[in-house]
């Protein structure tokens, strides 16, 4: 989930990692283009065991991030404010049992057995987290773990989330930094090895973050939404939420050329999650999960209209076409940014499992390194390139809305020697042939693209 972008071009790590951790962009599954704020444990197993037996985790998709809402009560009778979540003694969230019933009573055994359970599959713990303080602590004046001090001394007023649950904190204070060390210590306790940051307008507060994961000396990865991602995040979000929308896609073809030259192993440009297979939330909620769906009152029927960017309580098949799917997974897996499927594992198309579980391409976001854009014509096309050991890997993009074209690249243009080359073709994943001087692309549908490797040139 995102509502806040900042993006910094003066790059600095100020806190370096005790434990490397993302060295290459990491994979995994996020909650929220599927679930939103109302996922279930029961949910998040099956999502689990699904990229166990679809053969994800195999590849190297680890992580199963929990995004927003996990502390938030489901009950009908429990108002969305400052009161509707639960937290512990300290002011520090928790699962709510409702949801969650392996987190035991008021949710005091957190995410342990959930956890636990993730790894029997080989998927590792995540979570979502608003920047600051719970409310609820503040106005409850609750003290912070192993000082003297109150969430009411630490708060700022500055409000936190969408509806505002949090209060930021102020970093000066010397309580700040304790409340920070002690909530990342309890989702270590649980098994979480990834953070999700999220509403960060304060860049002090993402440091705090990362020095507290550095003090529990475990690999844990810290995604960061907003203010301090570029100088402290594993990975830091470069623009707004990406949905099933054709242009969501299109806007990265000009955001991403001068954001990948900050990538580096451990500090990764995040272009968002994959929207694609089974999204859209969950429909009718208000009769179990609260009010949501009927405050919105949002028409899903709209999906004719490819501009209408609804989120919640539609539930669907990615409305994106299949060369737009493809497309996507293209930009995202050549520019080597993280890739976070959102959708429900085991309500997704087998088509798509197939863009997730493509070896030869996903080596394309593992082992290709410097990437960058050759050309991008607006409303045109875009061709990218990525060096790999023994060639390079080149995306081809028809970025028109109507017409067909073949795009064709010189070798003359790509950071390779020689002029007759091998060009395999990594989605169908078969050789197409040898080339001298220029590939000429088959003819690629509005939207369309093609991910090849280019090798043994002479």
């Amino acid at each position: 989930m995102n509502r806040c972008i900042f993006i910094s071009f003066l790059v600095f790590v100020a806190v370096v990692r005790t434990v490397p951790v993302a060295l290459t962009p990491p994979w995994g599954l996020n909650t929220w283009d599927a679930f939103h704020y109302w996922v279930d444990e029961a949910s998040v197993i099956e999502n689990a065991r699904s990229m166990y037996t679809l053969g994800l985790t195999a590849l190297g998709w680890d992580y199963l991030v929990i995004d927003e809402g996990w502390y938030r009560f489901s009950n009908n009778s429990m108002p969305i404010n400052a009161y509707g979540v639960a937290i512990d003694e300290y002011g520090r969230y928790l699962p709510t049992p409702d949801r969650f019933p392996s987190a035991g009573p008021f949710g005091k055994s957190g995410f342990k057995s959930l956890c636990d359970l993730q790894l029997k599959y080989g998927v590792t713990c995540g979570v979502h987290l608003i920047s600051g303080i719970p409310m609820r602590a503040v106005y409850d004046k609750l003290p912070i773990l192993g000082t003297p001090y109150t969430a009411r001394d630490i708060a700022t007023s500055a409000p936190r989330g969408s509806p505002p649950l949090n209060f930021g904190v102020n970093m000066t204070h010397p309580g700040s930094q304790a409340y920070y060390d002690s909530l990342v210590q309890l989702l270590a306790s649980w098994g979480v090895r990834f953070i999700k940051f999220d509403f960060s307008f304060d860049a002090e507060e993402v440091r705090g973050v990362s020095l507290a994961i550095n003090k529990t000396n475990l690999p844990i990865v810290l995604s960061v939404n907003g203010a301090g991602g570029v100088e402290y995040g594993n990975m830091w979000r470069i623009g707004d939420d990406v949905w099933d929308v054709w242009g969501d896609i299109y806007e990265h073809f000009g955001q991403l050329p001068s954001l990948v030259t900050l990538e580096f192993p451990g500090h990764w440009p995040d272009s968002d999650m994959l929207p694609l297979g089974r999204i859209g939330g969950l429909q009718n909620v208000s009769s179990h999960y609260g009010p949501i769906c009927t405050v919105r009152e949002l028409n899903c029927d709209a999906s004719n209209d490819p501009n209408f960017r609804y989120q919640d309580c539609c539930p669907r098949q990615s409305r994106l076409t299949p060369d737009e799917s493809q497309t996507l997974m293209s930009l995202w897996l050549i520019t080597r940014s993280p890739l976070m499927f959102g959708g429900d594992l085991p309500q997704t198309e087998q088509a798509t499992i197939a863009l997730l579980t493509n070896p030869e391409t996903l080596e394309v976001n593992l082992k290709g390194y410097s990437p960058n854009s050759i050309s991008f014509i607006d409303k045109d096309y875009a061709i990218w390139q990525s060096l790999h050991e023994g060639g390079v890997y080149v995306g081809l993009f028809n970025l028109r809305d109507v017409e067909a074209q073949a795009l064709s690249v010189k070798f003359s243009a790509l950071k390779i020697r020689g002029n007759t080359c091998k060009v395999r073709n990594l989605w169908a994943r078969k050789e197409i042939g040898t080339f001298t001087f220029q590939y000429l692309s088959e003819t690629l549908s509005p939207h369309a693209s093609e991910l090849i490797s280019i090798y043994g040139c002479v």
